[in-house]
């Protein structure tokens, strides 16, 4: 004791330049070159002055922050990022900073395979820094002050923002995997979704607003510039699913898909189900499956399935009937029991018809008789009236047949447009402009089918 308290008197007296060693009698040991002073004991510590702290940016109970001090904090004080706990401080010059255990760093620190946390926790910077990440001793990638997320850039310009430069074809890719071993609806996808309002309180969306944009950039002339954007916009009223997709290509829109389902190109208000507008271009339309040709007309089958062929013409053929006996000396209009039955359109239709006086023999007209016979269809089998469907004004049929002759053909055709909507029946007839010169008996049979010429057929036309 009387030693220790020598030691005390020692270093309270004037300035010593040598070592000083403080001892309670354990074994004396060459004292250690590098301490100005040490202590000895095998069962007695070193206890350090106990202060109530009050902030970590506070001096107090000190006059000043002093470097180097150290000392035992007693008092839970303060608030935020400078609030104090029990424990040993030391001082920097301008604050307190805790001295903290290995429990301590792993309650409050993020460390190497992880944490316990037991709560919740958060990683990040409480000032105005952004957060980086390195690997490598290379930053890789950094969390803006501005809530944005740069990979390959220390300057993130939107929320998500990928920067290549130069590192290769990895470094701009973005790839979405799943796996699922049993099947189900884990497929990859890319979700862009919009609403007016805020997250905590969504609003339905307006009319035209936005739902999406992928825009596909370039530098060119000096400055970037969208080339290629796919967009989709709400076309409802904030209660229905109406929304349409555009496609553009070099600064113009080319195609739009609209909220009825009509496709669009060069036009974004399509009219039909498929709408092309190619200007005064030729050739909007160009399908090569095989089977296109020279001169070649798209055609379908009964599935509506179209392939390339030779133009054809669906004719269609009337019945014959009977015919008619038409008198040498008369002008009323005779009807020859013929008809054709057309569909709603415009219809050509050709008639052929053999004209004779014999009857199962051959009967030459005299050497001074000729015959000229009209004919046209009407609305009636009952009375005749030409029928005001037949277009244009060539409405007549007709035929001569001349002196010294047994037979001769009537052959001609007219245009008719059934505009009824339905089924339509037209009659034909022989009219009563007949111009026969000594003519004598009949013309039998005309129009029948005992004649093996007589025919009359029809076929659609534009």
């Amino acid at each position: 004791m009387n030693l220790l308290f020598a030691g005390v008197l020692l270093m309270n007296s004037s300035p010593l330049l040598a070592q000083q060693r403080v001892s309670d009698g354990t074994a004396n040991a060459a004292i250690n070159p590098n301490a100005i002073l040490e202590l000895q004991s095998n069962n007695k510590g070193l206890l350090l002055s106990r202060l109530a702290l009050t902030a970590t940016t506070a001096a107090s109970p000190l006059n000043a922050h002093v470097a180097g001090m150290v000392v035992y904090n007693t008092a839970t004080a303060g608030s935020g990022n400078t609030a104090v706990s029990p424990g040993f401080y030391y001082n920097d010059g301008t604050q307190w900073v805790r001295v903290v255990n290995a429990g301590a760093i792993a309650s409050l620190a993020w460390i190497q395979d992880g944490n316990d946390n037991g709560a919740l926790r958060t990683i990040g910077t409480n000032d105005n820094f952004d957060l980086p990440f390195e690997t490598n001793g290379t930053e890789k990638m950094r969390l803006g002050t501005n809530g944005g997320l740069g990979l390959g850039t220390s300057a993130p310009a939107s929320i998500l923002h990928i920067d290549n430069d130069n590192r290769g074809p990895l470094y701009d890719d973005v790839w979405v995997r799943s796996y699922n071993t049993t099947g189900g609806s884990n497929t990859s996808g890319l979700y862009l979704s919009n609403a007016r309002g805020t997250r905590a309180t969504p609003q339905n969306l307006g009319n035209n607003d936005g739902l999406g944009n992928i825009s596909m950039q370039g530098y060119v002339n000096g400055a970037i510039a969208n080339l290629s954007v796919i967009n989709a916009t709400y076309t409802g009223n904030g209660t229905n699913l109406n929304s349409n997709l555009q496609l553009s290509t070099s600064g113009t829109t080319r195609m739009t898909l609209d909220d009825k389902g009509f496709v669009g190109i060069n036009t974004t208000n399509p009219a039909t189900r498929l709408d092309i507008q190619n200007g005064t271009t030729n050739g909007a339309i160009k399908i090569v499956d095989g089977t296109q040709g020279l001169n070649k007309v798209l055609t379908s089958d009964a599935n509506g399935v179209g392939t390339w062929k030779r133009a054809a013409v669906d004719i269609y053929y009337a019945p014959i009937g009977a015919g008619v006996n038409i008198p040498s000396n008369t002008i009323t209009p005779q009807y020859t029991g013929n008809a054709v039955t057309l569909p709603p359109g415009k219809w050509l239709v050709d008639v052929t018809m053999l004209m004779s006086k014999g009857s199962g023999t051959v009967t030459y007209t005299a050497s001074n008789e000729t015959w000229w016979v009209r004919t046209s269809f009407g609305n009636s089998s009952s009375s005749f009236a030409t029928s005001p469907d037949i277009v244009g004004s060539s409405d007549l049929i007709s035929g001569g047949l001349g002196t010294n002759s047994p037979y001769s053909i009537m052959k001609g055709s007219v245009v008719i447009n059934n505009t009824s909507g339905g089924n339509k029946t037209y009659y034909y007839w022989a009219i009563g402009s007949m111009q026969n010169f000594n003519a004598t008996g009949s013309l039998m049979n005309f129009g029948g089918s005992v004649w093996g010429e007589n025919v009359i057929t029809y076929q659609s036309i534009n």
